[in-house]
């Protein structure tokens, strides 16, 4: 299942993993409910003054969730970076509870797991 960024309305949490490198990435919406579990743990989080890195340019590097066009949040190795009205917030993870939630949202078979860091497979 792959959304178009021209088809999303305000009101839509549309996420995306990292694993490819020369195809598109898979992306999926998010049920609106999950959106708001997903803005609470963001707003649970420590903030940081550290960068994020995707690290190796093969395998899986993070994921994101959009929410229309107003905010993105990226989730990396224990860190989740939110850019809202172009500011930039970085907020630590160490659990990656928020990158273990939005990859749980993702359909059954999306995200091929041997894709996945072990510690974020459920």
């Amino acid at each position: 299942m792959d959304i178009s960024k021209s088809n999303e309305r305000p009101s839509d949490y549309v996420a995306e993993a990292f694993i490819f490198s020369g195809r598109r990435n898979p992306t999926w919406k998010v049920d609106p409910s999950v959106g708001r579990q997903l803005e609470d743990v963001w707003n649970s989080l420590l903030p940081s003054s550290g960068n994020v890195s995707q690290g190796a340019t093969l395998g899986y590097r993070g994921c994101s969730l959009r929410h229309g066009g107003e905010c993105s949040w990226l989730a990396s190795k224990g860190v989740v970076v939110r850019e809202c009205e172009h500011l930039k917030e970085l907020r630590l993870d160490g659990r990656r509870q928020f990158e273990r939630l939005l990859l749980s949202t993702a359909p059954p078979d999306l995200l091929p797991s041997s894709f996945l860091p072990s510690e974020l497979i459920s």
